[in-house]
């Protein structure tokens, strides 16, 4: 018998939308299944592991190449509603869109019509604008959405890093060095 080298994914391509720390760990993680990895972050900085990078003010570049987008990025002006009506209609019809970032990275309305129009084939949402929907909302009934109750980051993964986080965090300010995940309001995260 031949051996079969394939991987599962190596013809598919998976845009990150959002390759900062999360990003970058992700494309570790889908590294084993051999999709082409695009990246998308606010510097234009190449990402290791993607064999594209875009900055964010080019993300409408990225719409057309993709058959999965994740989006992890955070919400600032520039990314609230990125994803519109404009974007699922450069999206392949066959297209999954994956959101564990932030509910209003999406224009949930036009999710919407783009799944009712097969713009596009399906959503994961970890998160949703409004969030909660309501519970009348029709991405409920959707059978090419999956809606889970903002958990992607498991339970068990915050026991486990928390507190060495805090540990970190805590040394860094006694020590009066900077912090090593500071918050910058105007930038929004």
């Amino acid at each position: 018998m031949e051996a079969h080298t394939s991987y599962l994914y190596d013809d598919k391509t998976v845009a990150i939308i959002g390759a900062g720390g999360i990003g970058k760990r992700l494309i570790s993680m889908l590294s084993g299944f051999g999709p082409r990895i695009i990246a998308v972050n606010r510097s234009d900085n190449p990402v290791e592991g993607a064999e594209e990078t875009y900055p964010i003010s080019q993300v409408e570049k990225v719409w057309p190449q993709a058959d999965y987008f994740v989006l992890i990025a955070p919400l600032t002006p520039e990314t609230r509603h990125m994803v519109d009506v404009e974007a699922f209609k450069q999206m392949p019809e066959h297209a999954v869109v994956v959101n564990v970032g932030r509910g209003p990275l999406i224009n949930t309305e036009d999710l919407v019509a783009a799944l009712e129009a097969g713009e596009i084939a399906g959503a994961a949402l970890d998160v949703t604008d409004p969030e909660p929907l309501p519970e009348d909302h029709p991405l409920w009934q959707d059978k090419r959405v999956v809606i889970t109750p903002h958990i992607a980051n498991t339970q068990r993964s915050v026991r486990e890093k928390i507190g060495a986080h805090t540990v970190k965090v805590a040394k860094a300010f006694a020590a009066g060095d900077k912090l090593p995940t500071l918050v910058d309001p105007k930038a929004g995260y």
